[in-house]
């Protein structure tokens, strides 16, 4: 969201017609949460010591978290249209 938007305010590239900035926000929401769940299994795949079941569950209601915002953020712009 950072970078697009001044490519998108100095006419570098274009949305989608049928694609708002709060569309575009709720994608980068699912962006993070699989940028997040990548992390965790990567932690979980190359490192010797075992995760604590501590920092599991909060990447995991972190994630559900972060998917429950997303499907909110989706639900609004699909009643505004």
């Amino acid at each position: 969201m950072l970078f697009s938007y001044p490519f998108v305010k100095f006419k570098l590239c274009n949305l989608p017609s049928d694609t708002s900035w709060l569309k575009f926000y709720s994608i980068a929401i699912l962006g993070g949460i699989g940028f997040t769940l990548s992390l965790f299994i990567g932690s979980i795949t190359f490192e010797s010591s075992c995760p604590s079941n501590s920092m599991r569950a909060a990447v995991i209601i972190g994630s559900l978290i972060s998917a429950l915002f997303c499907v909110a953020v989706l639900k609004y712009c699909t009643r505004k249209e």
